[in-house]
């Protein structure tokens, strides 16, 4: 088993080499051959099936699949059998075999039943490469929709940046397929095009995260905290990004970072923390798999921070991307798609939310200049959450309707809509005296904190609960 997992570091990350990899796993098949376990020959037989796909070798890469799905079944393994599945449905694609779709869904099903979450994911993608190539754009779009809003919330982002085993090996190939499908995808299906949101740190010059932990990624690669040497630097950069679009005058800069320095000491403080910056973004090879044309606009941008007379200015032109931008992008074609598509502005609303690690700039948290925008993307968080599982009630997705209104309670206890939420799906489940509970909750909370009832509607609610 350790040789066959060799084998699959050898699939992937920066290192791929199929040639090494096949090598392993017919050592490590020969080993369980020897020994008389079927079953340790599985993972050498899901790589050989892997191997074989990426050689062209169909034929072998099913006899391979079909030998290992057989031991699977005998030992009633459900998850092996669903990597199988998604391994044996990826060498399909290659081929253009058309039992491809076939396979990925059958995988994806059986890995739900399972509780795997990356499984369904990952046979998204493949899915929607075989059903553009199929010229099938508009279910190739759904696809990628689902497989992107699945990375997004739950951190697999790698499959559009990485190199992972059960993933795509040709990430550029990837994203130019993906690229070409959009343009042509039916205006009727726009709203499943609007949900395509490829991660953005996986291929922009510069990706700046400013909701939860201040991170930076310049060309793929994130920017290490020992690169900026002076945490004066990285102040520097989160206020241009709260200024960004805008020319921020260096007494203005001065002012906010360096309010209790005599001008001169100011003046140097600014010049070296500006050095330093620069340095800390300075050009670095792009990671493998960034597209030649990401790759051409990174070289070309050499300076992200423009001089303009006596101002600093954070050059957006330049391929910045920040992701307090890309939430905003995405709540607003959510709630474009929201009256006609409730499924499609969930799918959305989803994704934005997973990209909320956090308060704006909250490892800043002092910085008066970061408060304005911190706290309106904390009630745009609050709101869109709210939303959120104000469409799931109306789905009749009760639990996730709760879990969501929790969640703003959690982190404001005094939203009152979330109270209203809870008491709507509590009853709508034959739920009374929860309802009930979460209203005395409300009320309680209300008075105790601001001295108010709740809402006429909120106690209109209440009364027709009590009644029923």
């Amino acid at each position: 088993v350790s040789l066959a997992r060799l084998g699959h570091g050898w699939l992937s990350g920066p290192d791929f080499d199929a040639a090494r990899a096949a090598a392993s796993y017919e050592e490590s098949r020969l080993i369980a051959e020897r020994i008389g376990v079927p079953r340790f020959k599985v993972e050498a037989l899901l790589g050989f099936t892997l191997v074989a796909g990426l050689e062209g070798k169909m034929a072998a890469a099913e006899a391979n699949a079909r030998e290992a799905l057989a031991i699977l079944a005998a030992a009633g393994d459900r998850y092996l059998t669903s990597v199988l599945l998604i391994a044996l449905g990826a060498a399909a694609t290659m081929r253009d075999h058309l039992a491809a779709a076939q396979w990925l869904q059958e995988a994806a099903d059986l890995a739900r039943t399972c509780g795997d979450r990356f499984g369904p994911c990952v046979a998204d993608v493949w899915l929607a490469i075989h059903l553009a190539r199929k010229g099938c754009h508009a279910e190739a779009a759904s696809a990628l929709a689902r497989a992107v809003a699945g990375a997004q919330t739950h951190g697999y982002d790698f499959l559009f940046s990485g190199v992972p085993l059960l993933g795509p090996k040709d990430l550029a190939m990837t994203r130019d397929l993906f690229a070409r499908l959009l343009p042509q995808i039916d205006p009727a299906t726009s709203a499943a095009r609007a949900g395509i949101h490829l991660p953005a740190r996986a291929n922009a010059p510069l990706y700046i995260q400013t909701l939860g932990p201040f991170r930076v990624w310049r060309g793929g690669r994130e920017v290490e905290r020992p690169a900026w040497s002076r945490e004066k630097a990285v102040h520097l950069l989160q206020f241009l990004v709260c200024h960004r679009g805008r020319i921020v005058h260096r007494e203005h800069i001065i002012e906010a970072l360096w309010p209790d320095s005599a001008p001169a000491k100011a003046a140097t403080g600014l010049r070296v923390a500006l050095s330093t910056l620069r340095k800390a973004l300075a050009s670095d090879p792009p990671q493998p798999g960034f597209s030649r044309e990401a790759a051409g606009e990174l070289m070309a941008a050499a300076d992200f921070i423009r001089r303009e007379g006596e101002g600093l200015q954070l050059d957006l032109g330049s391929g910045i991307r920040v992701d307090a931008d890309e939430w905003s992008r995405l709540v607003r074609a959510a709630r474009a798609v929201e009256s006609r598509d409730p499924g499609q502005a969930i799918t959305l609303y989803e994704s934005a939310l997973a990209m909320y690690h956090g308060d704006f700039l909250e490892d800043n948290p002092y910085a008066e200049w970061a408060e304005e925008e911190r706290q309106q993307r904390a009630v745009e968080y609050l709101s869109t959450a709210e939303r959120l599982a104000t469409l799931l009630a109306g789905q009749g997705e009760f639990e996730r309707s709760l879990r969501w209104a929790n969640t703003i309670l959690a982190k404001d206890p005094l939203w009152e809509e979330a109270y209203v939420l809870l008491m709507q799906c509590h009853w709508q489940q034959g739920h009374r005296a929860f309802a009930v509970r979460a209203y005395d909750r409300c009320r309680r909370r209300l008075h105790e904190a601001l001295g108010i009832e709740p809402s006429p509607r909120t106690m209109a609610l209440f009364e027709e609960i009590s009644r029923a």
